[in-house]
């Protein structure tokens, strides 16, 4: 197939220790490199954070490869609970900052990746992305951190991730080089496996190799592989002049601090979920927000367009459906 690039971490030279009831590889060994690369191994990128998290095998596998192409990739971190979408990207753009602060020094011919793929907290997809507010709010964390990295380092990093979340991004991420998760003998095909990226640049094709034969420290049994299509896509090229680069715009709303005072009518939300959005219209507005039954709302406008009627929350500025036909979703107190 051609280049062949490794992805590595802490699992692939830490020693497996217990403790405080749980494994932990905090204690890391040399990988050998000998093997990689007797094994056609010519390039890597290493697991650098998680978050706030810094991988403890980066900084030795970072310092000692001797491949010609090396890279770092941070792991998406989106489980934390956030109380509004502001927070969401400053956190994201945290996890950027941090992966650019890791790395700095060891200044990789690979650009930066993404790693951004479903956990334990993320509700199923089903097909119905735009109504799944997990998936939502992962997507509004990996474009604050993307943009961060291209903000700092002057690039789109790489996107890692899978099939199923692929199909389901937006626009804001097709420019990014994309780098696919597929394990199997038959690489994924662009319009058919996956949309809106022009093709894959870099295929994860197993999960399972085995460890042993390419260096990995004893017991720990697997390391991924995966084939390069397009190099130089993955490529940091400090000569190459970006013209036009693409334009990614993030949805973010102010929050400013309710006023105490102001005229305003009471309402108790009567259903099980109601969302808030930016204008009080669906189509056109962006979905902020969801308030639960049994929440007081404090509405300082009302505004009847066709059959609905729309409130607007005091000093906030967001709006929520009260009522539409004869469905009532908020009654007036």
């Amino acid at each position: 197939m051609g280049i062949k690039f490794s992805d590595l971490s802490h699992h692939n030279i830490g020693e497996a220790i217990f403790k405080n009831g749980k494994f932990s590889h905090e204690i890391i060994h040399a990988m050998d490199w000998s093997k990689h690369q007797a094994m056609g191994v010519t390039g890597t990128i290493m697991k650098a954070i998680q978050g706030n998290y810094i991988d403890p095998g980066y900084h030795e596998l970072a310092s000692t490869s001797p491949l010609a192409y090396n890279g770092a990739y941070g792991y998406l971190d989106y489980t934390k609970l956030h109380y509004s979408i502001g927070q969401e990207i400053q956190w994201g753009q945290k996890q950027g900052q941090n992966i650019c602060e890791v790395t700095a020094k060891y200044n990789h011919n690979i650009k930066l990746a993404i790693d951004y793929e479903q956990n334990a907290y993320w509700e199923p997809l089903n097909n119905k992305p735009e109504t799944n507010y997990s998936f939502q709010r992962a997507n509004r964390i990996c474009l604050a951190m993307l943009t961060e990295i291209y903000r700092l380092m002057g690039y789109l990093p790489i996107l890692y991730s899978n099939l199923d979340v692929t199909r389901h991004l937006n626009k804001n991420f097709f420019d990014c080089p994309l780098w696919i998760s597929d394990p199997g003998d038959i690489p994924p095909v662009a319009g058919k496996d996956f949309v809106g990226f022009k093709d894959y640049d870099l295929w994860q094709f197993d999960w399972n190799a085995d460890g042993a034969k390419y260096g990995n420290f004893k017991g720990n049994d697997r390391v991924d592989l995966n084939w390069v299509k397009n190099l130089n896509n993955l490529l940091v090229k400090p000569e190459e002049v970006i013209v036009n680069p693409p334009e990614i715009v993030i949805p973010v709303v102010e929050e400013p601090v309710e006023p105490e005072t102001g005229e305003f009518a009471s309402y108790t939300v009567t259903v099980g979920i109601l969302n808030l959005r930016t204008q009080p219209v669906v189509s056109g507005s962006t979905l902020i927000g969801k308030l639960f039954k049994g929440n007081l709302l404090r509405i300082s406008e009302v505004s009847g367009i066709g059959d609905k009627q729309w409130g607007k929350l005091l000093g906030q500025g967001w709006w929520c459906c009260l009522k539409e036909g004869k469905n009532e979703y908020a009654k007036l107190n």
